[in-house]
């Protein structure tokens, strides 16, 4: 017997004598400690026995303990102030019993039951009244029945019908009166069958069918009022056909057609007054558009062109008088030329762009047809000399640009031209400041 003693006393003290405390500290700040936990040395490093983390201002944010590398036991996490904010049970590294999620306040928000690492049993949510805010059953870690959540004051906000981990039934949501805001029907997690959304004051707001997770079917949007605001049809998740859109009055806003998502053929949109505000003609399978917007008094507003979808040709722009304000060229859905813009037959400004990009020259006028500014861009940068000019034609201001800073020397200049301020830029910052004349 008193051999049997010995022997466990030297195990005991061969254990104690292996195991090693091991501190990590976090790399913001070297001083701080991160983890602390003990190690012992089966052919190599093996975690055993109490662990602790800390934040970065010191605070202890877990506690527990390991065995063999494995998570056991109770597993614990704080706030900062100390309080507890989770605790966990784990058995051989998996998480083994209930969990509860605490508040500040030390008031359970939350509350779980694990087997083997999997949810079972019942996921409760709590507010912080003490009252189910919502709950869940679960079934190897996937939710199965109704899963309900709750407002705060006590209604409905979601019900949802699961099997299998999935939703299937009927879906809804609710505003926090308790009036419906969504209907939708679900199987095997795809919507399928009709989904409708609700305003707050209980009307329809829109209905639309879906077959297997995709648009399929008519679909009605309806104003806060009841009207009927547009109803169309879906195909494989694409709009189909005629697509009619309503003002609030019952008037019409829009006659459209769609083969395969795609506008195609003439569509137009018209004003509350009945007058005509767009007219799109679409060809080559929707690619193609040449579309035409008006003012409410009729006359030509916006002249575009659209090839594979983008942007193309010359874009007009017209004033209510049908002047030509603006030319707008592109390629390739980029603006490509020079853009001009106008004020009464007037020319206001030019901006050169090749593929999208500025480059060359760009001018401003003032409306008595002065210019105003003489600019150069390489690659989106003002590059080269830059010119401000008043309004009587004389020169305001003048310098170099390079890769878009200012560099060398600005002279400024008074109404009459003479040079009153010289500043000196390098890389865009000013270094020196002269004074010529304040007169």
């Amino acid at each position: 017997m008193r051999a049997s003693l010995l022997l466990s006393l030297l195990c005991l003290f061969e254990l104690c004598w292996s195991q090693e405390v091991v501190r990590n500290y976090y790399e913001e700040d070297e001083r701080t400690l991160n983890e602390e936990y003990f190690i012992i040395w089966k052919d190599t490093a093996v975690l055993h026995g109490p662990y602790k983390k800390h934040d970065l201002e010191g605070n202890v944010i877990v506690k527990g303990a390991y065995e063999g590398n494995l998570k056991t036991g109770l597993f614990t996490n704080y706030y900062p102030n100390g309080k507890i904010q989770r605790t966990t049970h784990y058995k051989k590294g998996l998480k083994e019993g209930a969990t509860f999620v605490y508040n500040l306040n030390g008031e359970v928000i939350q509350e779980a039951t694990f087997r083997q690492d999997t949810l079972t049993g019942q996921v409760r949510l709590y507010d912080e009244a003490g009252g189910v805010k919502g709950s869940s059953a679960f079934e190897d870690g996937k939710p199965q029945g109704m899963v309900t959540t709750y407002y705060t004051n006590g209604n409905k906000k979601e019900e949802i019908n699961y099997e299998g981990g999935k939703p299937n039934g009927i879906t809804r949501q609710f505003y926090n009166t308790g009036v419906i805001m969504l209907e939708a029907e679900y199987q095997d997690g795809l919507l399928n069958g009709i989904y409708k959304t609700f305003y707050p004051n209980a009307r329809l707001e829109m209905e639309v069918f879906n077959d297997r997770g995709k648009l399929s079917g008519y679909i009605k949007k309806y104003y806060d009022t009841g009207q009927l605001a547009s109803v169309g049809n879906y195909r494989n998740g694409l709009l189909e056909g005629a697509y009619l859109s309503y003002h609030p009055d019952g008037s019409i806003k829009a006659e459209l057609n769609y083969d395969d998502g795609l506008l195609l053929g003439e569509n137009t949109e018209y004003y509350p007054s009945g007058q005509v505000m767009k007219v799109s003609q679409f060809s080559n399978k929707g690619l193609t558009g040449v579309i035409s917007e008006y003012h409410p008094n009729g006359t030509l507003a916006i002249e575009k062109f659209l090839k594979n979808q983008l942007p193309y040709g010359t874009w007009r722009y017209f004033s209510k008088k049908g002047i030509l304000t603006k030319i707008e060229p592109f390629e390739l859905g980029k603006h490509n030329g020079v853009i001009i813009k106008f004020k009464d037959s007037d020319t206001l400004s030019t901006q050169t762009y090749v593929n999208g990009i500025k480059s060359g020259q760009w001018h401003t006028f003032y409306e008595n047809g002065n210019a105003k500014t003489w600019a150069t861009y390489k690659f989106n940068n003002l590059e080269g000399v830059f010119t401000h000019f008043h309004e009587n034609g004389k020169k305001s201001y003048t310098g170099n640009f390079y890769r878009g800073r200012r560099v060398g020397q600005w002279t400024y200049y008074s109404t009459k031209e003479k040079a009153i301020l010289i500043e000196t830029y390098k890389n865009g910052e000013l270094i020196s400041k002269e004074v010529l004349n304040h007169s």
